[in-house]
């Protein structure tokens, strides 16, 4: 069977079997509040960060707090198919500490609970890793932002939106109805498009203003020190 197939479905049975979440990693960040995260990663060819942007996005999952959801995705030539799917998941809780020394089955449920962190971990990680890069023909960010709305506008949690590209839009598609309610946007791992940088933004940020969204922000993919409010 194939190995990308095995990765995906690992990580989507985190999604499916209900579990509910919290820090995964060893530098997993306290409990905050959930939030349901649209991760779009440019596959185009111009897009010349692409390894980079992928070990962000293993870094923004592993930051996540309790009952946070993440869908992580591609940009490519049409950015709303269901062929550009990485991956869907709930991240799976750390487990409680300990009351009771003598409680065995409490104690098989700790290392269980810390088993599925583990695992999960390491699956976001090796399927970011592995991912590859997607034959696409252009660039499509409005279906990425039309997939994005549907899936964060029925949202229950803080809803944010993260984009890794340089935001070069060649396939110029028409999709009715992109709604990003507010949304917070993070453009990140931006690559500038030098001279026309302040136009790209412009255009972009009062597009998605107009759609709903909360706020707009870029960070350059040389920024070394960036952390998501």
């Amino acid at each position: 069977m194939n190995k990308r197939f095995l990765l995906q479905s690992a990580v989507c049975g985190f999604l499916l079997s209900g579990c509910r979440p919290g820090g995964v990693g060893e530098s997993a960040p306290a409990a905050s509040d959930p939030v349901t995260v649209v991760v779009c990663l440019d596959g185009s060819r111009s897009y010349r960060v692409l390894e980079k942007a992928k070990a962000d996005a293993i870094r923004v999952v592993k930051g996540l707090g309790p009952s946070s959801r993440v869908f992580c995705r591609w940009i490519t030539d049409q950015s709303d198919g269901s062929e550009c799917v990485i991956f869907s998941a709930i991240i799976p809780s750390a487990p409680e500490p300990l009351k009771n020394p003598f409680d065995l089955r409490a104690r098989q449920r700790i290392l269980r609970q810390q088993k599925l962190v583990s695992d999960f971990s390491t699956t976001v990680s090796l399927t970011l890793k592995q991912a590859a890069r997607p034959n696409s023909r252009g660039t499509d960010i409005w279906g990425a932002l039309f997939a994005a709305g549907q899936r964060l506008r029925e949202a229950p949690h803080r809803r944010r939106l993260l984009l890794m590209s340089d935001l070069n839009d060649t396939c110029a598609r028409y999709y009715p109805g992109i709604w990003l309610p507010d949304v917070e946007v993070w453009v990140l791992d931006y690559q500038s498009p030098g001279a026309s940088d302040a136009a790209t933004r412009g255009f972009w940020t009062e597009a998605m203003i107009r759609r709903g969204a909360r706020s707009v922000r870029f960070i350059l993919a040389d920024d070394p020190a960036w952390e998501l409010q």
